[in-house]
């Protein structure tokens, strides 16, 4: 619709998809306050304020900030005083005043020193071209006439003259209407019930009619309203001149009102009516305080008479509740020492430890002043003091100079003897009592029982008459069970463990002794074909051979003979023992081979162990039946990696025929018939040590082709323990 050009020369152009920039020959859009917003006009001042007619917001005035894009500074709309928030053009004139054109005539918006502020709308009661039309184009001539041109014709004006102040005009209440009862409680004409100023609580519901004078355009004037005590705002009315309020609650109000006419020139005064709700009885301070002096009274009364019976009936419960108080303080500290007796003995690991646990709590826990554990010997029939706390005990849990007490003799002998518990209130009144450390004069002593049978006694005394009470006999004989819980569950333990302990000796030793089998089992195998070698040199004639083949077999044979009786060797000798075997086989075969054996740089070859003759067996199958049904270029490569800080892979390539090709070589007795057990052997030992070691030992097979399929060979890749 129009455009304008921004001070770093940037064009800005507006239309009903929004505001947009071109930039670079490419238009890009803008949303101004975070939203597009349809814009119809453009117009800038000379104060370089931007100035906005939209579609459905008003007019915006705009400036650009230092990135030179427009930010909103303030939006006219209807509560500013426009007639309409739909706008058309804009036109900035010499005084730098705003005019806005709409489908319903003219706005001014002051912008000088002497308007500024000023909101006037002119319509057609104002002289101005009847309203409808569609579009409007504003010009100011020379002679600063504004031109306004729409469909239905043109016109001119001197803006000075139509913006010339008018007198402001009076606003008046021309009534004030209570709608329960549609009475006129306030008339400008003829004052009914000026003086009426109290309502009740139910008079609530109000309606509230002005009027403003101006003989100049009186369709043209706006009034605003508002209800102190309600209202926080002026409200617009527009041209509407009554107002109502429903249910409005009790309180103070002042009604006020004041109006704009269409020059823009505010009432001078406001029109104002007060009144008062009043509250409802109920609500009112005095029944308020009526109401609560009566309730306190009868709420005294009742208090009055309530603790009267309460005395009556307390004096006869009193002492019932104070009976039932100490049997539930008694009960609770009971159930509170027992439970600290349950988890302290609950920790201990040993009998020795829970009992003098035990003896060292009946004095923290019970204020015994010594305590004294006797368990029985069941070859001399004589009680033994096992743990002692108190003059008895030093703190390295040790008895000073313990005594032992035969069954039946004094008073802890006659209670491991009857099974019964007594409390001695006098000792010097019993003759069985038998002296230790110091004279007491109270002892209670209670039986440890285990199946029916006393295995130990719990005896504590104390220098002063009739201590102990039938509360440390409930508390002890309670604590002579836990600790007979704990003897057996302990014994139990001990039982469990001996036994998981000689199972596992017993499983080693049958893995130990299947591992020595296994080893003899497959030696003798190997030497069986390296003698069937050495035959072969003697029949064909080959002394120097046979000598030379006995020779290193001899050596072999010493090493392994060495190594026997090792379940693991290190693998720098584990390596001199391949070369060996591998050199008898190279005499054997003519050098029709050749081999490699390969370390990783960080494989320590001294401290890396591996079970021993545990890499040949698979070797072996590799030259008899990779290598040796092959015409040439024979390679057999044994490559060791370190996987692990305790694992080892070891990997045995060759380059002969294959499995496939050897299995019908096999089958159509083109191979030697003699039926190896060394493979057999090796996954055995590896399934012992496995289980014995709880390690991972593992085999895989590949079977290695050529680009055209053809068999290229087998890699057997091993994951070996390191032992070391």
């Amino acid at each position: 619709f129009s455009g304008i050009e921004a001070p770093d020369g940037t064009v800005w152009i507006c239309g009903d998809e929004g505001l947009f920039y071109l930039q670079n020959d490419t238009l890009h859009p803008f949303l101004l306050n975070g939203r597009q917003t349809a814009v119809t006009y453009l117009v800038k001042d000379s104060n370089q304020n931007i100035w906005m007619a939209t579609e459905g917001e008003g007019i915006l005035k705009c400036r650009f900030n230092e990135k030179n894009q427009p930010v909103l500074v303030q939006q006219y709309d209807l509560s500013n005083g426009l007639n309409s928030v739909y706008y058309l053009t804009l036109l900035a004139d010499n005084n730098n005043n705003i005019w806005a054109g709409s489908s319903k005539g003219l706005t001014f918006i002051g912008q000088d020193k002497k308007n500024n502020g000023r909101i006037l709308n002119f319509t057609e009661a104002s002289g101005f071209i009847k309203a409808g039309y569609n579009y409007i184009s504003l010009y100011q001539d020379k002679q600063q006439r504004i031109w306004a041109a729409t469909i239905f014709g043109i016109t001119s004006f001197n803006p000075e003259a139509v913006i010339q102040p008018a007198a402001a005009p009076a606003v008046f209440i021309t009534g004030v209407t209570l709608l329960k009862t549609n009475s006129l409680l306030y008339d400008t004409t003829f004052q009914k019930n000026a003086a009426a100023v109290n309502f009740k609580w139910n008079e609530n519901a109000w309606n509230f009619a002005f009027t403003a004078l101006d003989f100049n355009n009186p369709d043209g004037t706006v009034y605003y309203y508002r209800l102190d005590g309600l209202d926080t705002l002026w409200m617009n009315s527009g041209k509407t001149r009554s107002v109502s309020y429903e249910n409005l609650r009790p309180g103070k109000y002042t009604f006020r009102v004041k109006a704009v006419n269409s020059k823009g020139i505010q009432s001078s005064n406001e029109a104002v009516y007060s009144f008062t709700i009043l509250p409802p009885f109920w609500q009112q301070a005095w029944f308020i305080i009526t109401i609560s002096a009566f309730a306190l009274l009868l709420a005294y009364f009742f208090i009055k008479r309530r603790e009267k019976t309460i005395k009556e009936k307390e004096a006869q419960k009193t002492e019932i509740q104070k009976l039932k108080a100490d049997s539930y303080q008694h009960q609770l500290e009971i159930e509170q020492v027992v439970n600290y007796f349950a988890t302290s003995i609950n920790e201990q690991q040993t009998t020795d430890e829970m009992l003098w646990d035990v003896a060292k709590n009946c004095i923290s826990r019970l204020g015994f002043e010594d305590c004294v554990i006797y368990l029985k010997d069941e070859t001399r029939d004589v009680l033994v003091q096992k743990a002692a706390w108190g003059p008895k005990t030093t703190d390295e849990n040790k008895i000073i100079n313990p005594i032992e007490i035969p069954i039946g003799k004094g008073v802890v002998g006659t209670v491991a003897l009857t099974g019964k518990a007594e409390i001695i209130g006098n000792t010097m009144d019993d003759e069985r009592y038998i002296m230790d450390d110091t004279y007491r004069f109270s002892e209670i002593s209670v039986p440890i029982i285990d199946n029916g049978k006393v295995i130990g006694i719990i005896d504590s005394e104390h220098p002063q008459k009739n201590f102990y009470t039938q509360r440390h006999l409930q508390i002890l004989n309670t604590v002579a069970s836990l600790c007979v819980e704990k003897i057996d569950k302990i014994k139990t333990e001990l039982e469990t463990r001996k036994k998981e302990f000689e199972v596992l000796k017993l499983n080693k030793n049958l893995a130990t002794s299947q591992l020595t089998a296994l080893r003899a089992q497959m030696n003798p195998h190997f030497i069986f074909n390296a003698l069937n070698s050495v035959q072969q040199y003697i029949l064909q004639g080959n002394v120097d051979e046979a000598n030379k083949y006995l020779s290193k077999f001899s050596r072999l044979q010493r090493e392994i003979l060495n190594n026997s009786d090792q379940q693991f060797i290190e693998l720098e000798k584990e390596k001199e023992i391949l070369e060996l075997y591998l050199q008898l086989e190279q005499l054997r075969f003519n050098d029709s081979f050749s081999y490699d054996i390969i370390f990783d740089t960080n494989i320590d070859l001294d401290e890396t162990t591996i079970p021993p003759m545990i890499i040949q067996p698979f070797v072996e199958n590799a030259i008899w039946h990779g290598l040796m049904p092959k015409q040439d270029n024979k390679k057999v490569i044994i490559e060791f990696a370190q996987v692990s800080d305790s694992l080892l892979c070891c990997t045995i390539t060759d380059n002969g025929i294959g499995r496939e090709a050897a299995a019908a070589i096999k089958q159509t007795g083109g191979a030697s018939k003699h039926r190896s057990k060394g493979l057999s052997l090796v996954y055995e030992r590896l399934h012992i040590l496995e289980t014995q070691l709880n390690q991972p030992f593992s085999i895989s097979i590949q079977d290695l082709k050529n680009e055209d399929g053809t068999a290229a060979g087998t890699k057997i890749s091993l994951t070996l323990f390191n032992g070391g």
